[in-house]
C-alpha cells in the first residue's frame, strides 16, 4: 500500500491545501494518509480530533499517525521544555506522558468507520547519554537506566477504555485584574477538555470572601466545576483563578479579554454579511524552529473584503473589565 505521510497533524487547512494541490497535479494513487502529531507543535487536542474528521471525510482514507510523542520530564539539555508543556497541556512527566499518548490512541481508535489504523511512537527506546542533550533527553519512554516508563503502558490501550466524557483538562484562565471596591463577574462556566478530543463549556461555583474586593493584593479563588455523569455520579472538579486586585491599574496590564487568541475566539463576537467569508484562528510559526506557536487571526472571502462585510468586537466578557 501507498502511504503519504506529513506533519502538522492538527492543522487541518495545512493539510488540505497540500492534498488538494497534489491531487489537481494527479496525485491520486495512494491508499494511507500518515500524519505527524506532536500536541506541543501541531495544535491542541481539540485540534488534533477535528483534523482527522475532516481529513478522514474529505480524502475518504484510512488514518496512521506515523509520529507522535510527548516527554517525561524537562531537563536543562532536553529538545523541548516549559514553553511546549503549557502548550500541550499536560505535564511533562511518566503521567502525563501516558495520558497524551492514551488520548491520541483514543481519538485515533474511534474515527467513523474505523479509519483510524494505529499510532506510531517515535522514539520509544531513545534514552538519555551522559552529556548528550537533545531528544533522547527527555522524549524516549525510557528513563537514562534504561528502565521502561508509564508511558509505554498506553500501547495497550484498547478502544473503549476510557469514558468519553471523562474530564481530564480544564483550561485555565489568564490572570484577571481590576481596581479596588470593583468586583468582577467571574466565569460562570470554565472550558474543559474531555477523553474523545472534544472541549466543552461546565458550569463552575466558585467560593470566596466578598472582602476580596476591597483590599489590594493577590488571590486564589476556588471552584468547583460540574461535569457530565461518569457512573451515575456526576463529575467534581476543583479549579482556581488568579486574581490581582489593584489600588490604580498598570498601563501594561491589558484589559481586552483573549486579545492574543490563544483562547481561540472565546471572548469576541463575529458580524459578517456572507456565509463566504471563513474567519478562524490558526498557529503560526512565527520564530524559528522549535519556538512556541503564535496565535493568528486568519480571515478569507470568496470576494473582497469591506467595512460592511466583516465586524469583529469584545463581546460582555470583557466588559465588566476595569476601563
Amino acid at each position: 500500500q501507498v502511504v503519504i505521510h506529513l506533519d502538522q497533524g492538527g492543522r487541518f487547512y495545512y493539510l488540505e491545501e497540500w492534498f488538494d494541490e497534489a491531487i489537481s497535479h494527479g496525485v491520486r494513487d495512494f491508499d494511507i494518509i500518515a500524519l505527524s502529531y506532536y500536541p506541543f507543535w501541531h495544535g491542541d487536542f481539540v485540534e488534533f480530533k477535528q483534523t482527522l474528521d475532516k481529513i478522514t471525510a474529505k480524502y475518504d482514507k484510512p488514518i496512521v499517525i506515523a509520529e507522535a510523542a510527548h516527554a517525561y520530564r524537562i531537563t536543562d539539555k532536553g529538545f523541548i521544555g516549559e514553553e511546549q508543556e503549557k502548550i500541550a497541556g499536560f505535564s511533562f512527566t511518566p503521567k502525563g506522558q501516558k495520558t497524551a499518548l492514551e488520548l491520541i490512541m483514543n481519538i485515533t481508535a474511534n474515527l467513523p468507520e474505523r479509519k483510524g489504523l494505529g499510532v506510531f511512537y517515535w522514539e520509544p527506546f531513545c534514552f538519555p547519554n551522559p552529556g548528550g542533550g537533545g531528544w533522547g533527553e527527555n522524549m524516549g519512554v525510557l528513563n537514562e537506566s534504561g528502565q521502561v516508563l508509564e508511558g509505554i503502558e498506553a500501547f495497550s490501550y484498547v478502544p473503549g477504555d476510557k469514558p468519553e466524557k471523562e474530564i481530564i483538562r480544564v483550561y485555565e484562565k489568564d490572570m484577571l485584574y481590576t481596581l479596588i471596591g470593583k468586583p468582577l463577574d467571574l466565569p460562570p462556566a470554565m472550558r474543559c477538555l474531555i477523553w474523545e478530543g472534544v472541549a466543552k463549556e461546565y458550569p463552575v461555583e466558585w467560593k470566596f470572601n466578598e472582602d476580596i474586593w476591597n483590599k489590594t493584593g493577590a488571590y486564589q479563588i476556588k471552584g468547583i466545576i460540574t461535569g457530565e455523569k461518569i457512573n451515575g455520579q456526576p463529575q467534581k472538579l476543583k479549579v482556581y483563578l488568579q486574581l490581582t486586585v489593584l489600588e490604580k491599574m498598570d498601563e501594561s496590564v491589558n484589559l481586552i479579554s483573549n486579545g492574543n487568541f490563544s483562547e481561540g475566539l472565546t471572548g469576541w463576537e463575529i458580524e459578517k454579511s456572507e456565509n463566504g467569508i471563513l474567519v478562524e484562528i490558526r498557529e503560526e510559526l512565527v520564530n524559528p524552529f522549535p519556538a512556541p506557536l503564535e496565535s493568528a487571526l486568519y480571515v478569507k472571502s470568496s470576494g473582497p473584503l469591506s467595512d460592511n462585510l466583516f465586524n469583529m468586537r469584545i463581546n460582555s466578557l470583557a466588559s465588566s473589565s476595569p476601563r
